[in-house]
């Protein structure tokens, strides 16, 4: 190893003879093998240990005043740094790819790397799982591991030796959250229908007392013999005897054995629950349709009532109605579907029907401002503009365009109005731009094309109202997914994360208008053999950490952060473990209500909590403060 010489102003011989001396006094008080004084170093030798398989030589640094060549030591007064050995080697070579994985002592005496141990040292090897603290490293690794440390005490300190400990951050909720505003739901409504009595069978006539032996053979000897009109008119009169009597109802048939609804996959059940801007709830029982008014104390009111040929309701929407439409004199409107295609309009303030056409069955209802997009059974979908009159002329101006191949399940436009996103039971998801009649190229790439696709049916579909881009798609197993709808990305259109899995059937999903938080509503657990496949591996050098496991949620509200999906908090029913149904968000966002089918009951339940307005700083002039000379 060559060495570097350091030039310096010779000392006097007086000070040179001062040094000498103390050198010799201390070289004798500790019993040391003396060197020549001019050799003799300032401060201690340091013994630096062999690396794995290197020979173990003795090797020393040490410092020394004088000048130096390649091949002696003279003694000449200048400062110099030299490395000896007891090998017979010219130059020692000193190999960082051959240390230790805890190679204990420092590089140099320099007051720069003496004053930290190792642990605290600029240079720092990072772990690795392919090898082990106390196997040599190969020297290709082993430059790779090496980074360079701040000088800062904190960053010193976090790595100092010893046991790895991630430090686990905790959870930062807003003032916002769910976790402070979430209460146990109120009862509402009881829209259970009620059980049918059937009317008892008229009771049997009694038996006559059979005849004795005497009397039947008297009645078989004044019988006359039938003839063939005889025999026909005693058929005649004997049919209406096999007939039921007057009045009779057959009992009813006896009931189908019914399945376990734990061991069957959820199916997606018809939206007919809807809720106004305004806080008037929309609700069907039987072939009913009521409201009730959730901001005030109104008994339950009935709107309309569907004929029989006109088929079941199968969707509510409501549209328009919000507090800025209410103070103008604009308090919205509601629109019902139904199984045979009836599609009929009413106002929320006056409770009277505005419109009403025939369409082939509806499925599913979606409102963009005037516009009232209709998802059919078949799987197509019609936009109808309101203001078009007559409702002839309307309908023969309706767009319609077809992709599905499956029953609609689910829609909704997003917040800015120009993107549909439109969902089936067959798992596909379509966004389609307003007045287009091809959807736009979103989703991951199958077959080198892009689709939305899930394993199960759409179950529901959520824009986010703070980000008119961001989509979520839940099915009935229980897997959300998150998309960015950007027609322009020619990668995935996968958010990161992209996917939830909460392992319990989802009927509903909402985001919150007031902090980073989304709200899903649940049913029964998906069963282990219908559940849905895990996501495949990451591929790729860098990729996000996958989301924690979810809590079980089952038949409960669960609300989960954005981005991170972590879980915040969850409600549960507090009489029986029954599933969820439909629910919608009112009073801003805030608020959530939703229907128990199993029981036939509407509960409310307070959420979100409102956000504060950003406080706007005042910045007053420095003139202000000044002073006026009169």
């Amino acid at each position: 190893m060559s060495t570097v010489a350091i030039n310096s102003t010779p000392a006097s011989p007086k000070k040179r003879d001062k040094v000498r001396k103390r050198a010799d006094s201390i070289g004798e008080d500790e019993g040391e093998s003396a060197l020549p004084p001019s050799k003799k170093p300032r401060m201690g030798d340091e013994q630096i240990p062999a690396s794995p398989g290197v020979p173990s030589t003795s090797t020393s640094i040490s410092t020394s005043s004088g000048s130096t060549t390649r091949g002696d030591v003279s003694s000449q007064a200048s400062s110099f740094t030299q490395v000896s050995s007891s090998v017979p080697s010219p130059r020692l070579r000193l190999d960082l790819d051959k240390l230790p994985p805890r190679y204990p002592v420092p590089l140099s005496r320099r007051s720069s790397m003496t004053s930290i141990s190792r642990a605290q040292s600029p240079l720092v090897r990072t772990s690795s799982a392919g090898f082990l603290d106390s196997d040599p490293w190969p020297s290709d690794i082993l430059r790779s591991r090496i980074v360079r440390r701040t000088a800062s005490s904190a960053s010193l300190r976090s790595m100092s030796p010893g046991p790895i400990a991630t430090p686990v951050s905790e959870p930062v909720y807003a003032p916002e959250s769910a976790r402070n505003f979430m209460r146990n739901p109120k009862f509402v409504v009881d829209y259970s229908q009620p059980s049918i009595v059937r009317p008892q069978p008229p009771a049997a006539a009694p038996e006559a007392a059979p005849a004795t032996e005497g009397e039947a053979q008297g009645a078989s000897s004044n019988e006359v013999q039938p003839g063939p009109a005889a025999a026909d008119n005693t058929v005649a009169r004997n049919v209406p005897a096999i007939l039921p009597p007057p009045g009779f109802i057959p009992p009813p048939p006896p009931p189908v054995p019914e399945r376990d609804p734990r061991q069957m996959l959820a199916s997606v059940r018809p939206r007919i629950l809807g809720c106004s801007g305004t806080g008037i709830l929309f609700f069907t029982r039987a072939n009913r349709l009521h409201f009730k008014n959730l901001s005030a104390n109104e008994e339950v009111g009935q709107i309309y009532r569907v004929q029989e040929s006109h088929g079941a309701f199968t969707a509510i929407a409501c549209g328009g109605g919000s507090s800025a439409d209410a103070a103008s004199g604009n308090h919205g409107v509601v629109a019902v579907g139904t199984s045979k295609g009836l599609v009929a309009i009413y106002n929320v303030q006056t409770k009277k029907r505005v419109a009403s056409w025939l369409t082939k069955p509806v499925a599913s209802l979606a409102w963009n401002n005037k516009i009232l997009t209709v998802g059919c059974t078949s799987g197509s979908i019609c936009h109808f503009d309101t203001r078009i009159t007559p409702v002839e002329k309307m309908k023969e101006q309706a767009l319609t365009v077809t992709r599905h191949q499956a029953p609609i399940t689910c829609m909704e436009w997003n917040a800015d109005g120009d993107v549909l996103a439109s969902a089936d039971k067959k798992g596909n998801v379509y966004c389609w731009k307003s007045g287009d009649k091809v959807p736009l190229d979103i989703g991951e790439f199958v077959m080198r094309r892009k689709k939305i696709k899930h394993t199960a049916a759409i179950s529901a579909i959520s824009w986010c109202p703070w980000q008119p881009k961001n989509l979520l798609t839940a099915d009935v197993k229980g897997v959300i997914q998150f998309w960015t709808v950007d027609p322009k990305c020619k990668d995935s259109n996968a958010l990161t994360p992209a996917r939830l899995d909460t392992g319990s059937a989802i009927t509903g999903v909402h985001w919150s208008t007031q902090c980073k938080e989304i709200l899903t509503t649940h049913g029964y657990k998906v069963p282990k053999n219908l559940a849905a496949p895990p996501p495949p591996p990451p591929t790729g050098p860098l990729h996000p950490a996958p989301p924690p496991p979810a809590p079980d949620v089952e038949n409960t509200l669960a609300v989960w952060q954005f981005p991170s999906l972590r879980f915040v908090t969850k409600m549960q029913m507090n009489t029986t473990d029954v599933p969820i149904g439909n629910s919608v968000t009112y009073s801003k966002g805030m608020k959530v209500v939703f229907a128990v089918p199993d029981q036939g009951k509407i509960h409310t339940c307070d959420v979100w909590g409102k956000r504060k307005p950003d406080m706007k700083i005042r910045r007053q002039s420095s003139l202000d403060y000044v002073g006026i000379i009169r």
